[in-house]
């Protein structure tokens, strides 16, 4: 079993519980300084957004927790600097973004993807379908999870509440901010 987390208000019920959970954890970096606050070791660590966000890529290299013993998932299309700011294993995992003329027209060339003169198609990827929770599954799942646990997963905004809370490294401490905090989308 693993336990996947997402950003939705549901997850702040979790919290409590989270520490007690025995199996593997997958998140993706919305939830990341969120496991270091709570002393967590996230199994796995997804991430699928492509643009280089200098944000997001200072919270991966700044990650005080044990890198060696979480493995970072993503996908060819990543900025290098995510990849140089993170230490510890990576592994990969084919995404078609149809909309997208990198994963459509080279990711196909790069990593033999189809062979038109043999009439080959490879249909092992995963499409893109707007959050890393949902990239994540089928990967989970490929690499033999089940059951898929799913915590802060709301697809909605339950009482108007549209984020758990999350942590903030706020001059080298964390900071925990509930969604009562934070604005409103």
């Amino acid at each position: 079993p693993i336990l996947l987390l997402g950003s939705g208000p549901s997850l702040d019920d979790w919290l409590p519980h989270l520490k007690e959970w025995k199996g593997a954890i997958a998140c993706s970096t919305s939830q990341l300084l969120l496991l270091e606050y709570l002393e967590i070791t996230p199994t796995f660590l997804f991430l699928i957004d492509c643009d280089p966000n200098p944000e997001m890529i200072k919270l991966v290299g700044d990650y005080k927790g044990d890198q060696s013993k979480t493995t970072f998932i993503t996908h060819p299309q990543i900025p290098r600097e995510y990849l140089e700011a993170w230490k510890g294993p990576v592994r990969f995992f084919r995404m078609l973004d149809p909309g997208d003329e990198f994963s459509t027209k080279y990711v196909p060339m790069a990593v033999g993807w189809m062979n038109q003169e043999k009439n080959l198609h490879i249909g092992s990827y995963v499409l893109n379908s707007g959050n890393v929770v949902n990239a994540a599954i089928p990967v989970l799942s490929g690499l033999g999870y089940g059951p898929i646990f799913l915590c802060g997963y709301d697809l909605g905004y339950p009482e108007g509440v549209y984020r758990s809370s999350s942590v903030s490294r706020v001059d080298g401490k964390l900071e925990l901010k509930g969604p009562a905090d934070m604005p409103s989308q």
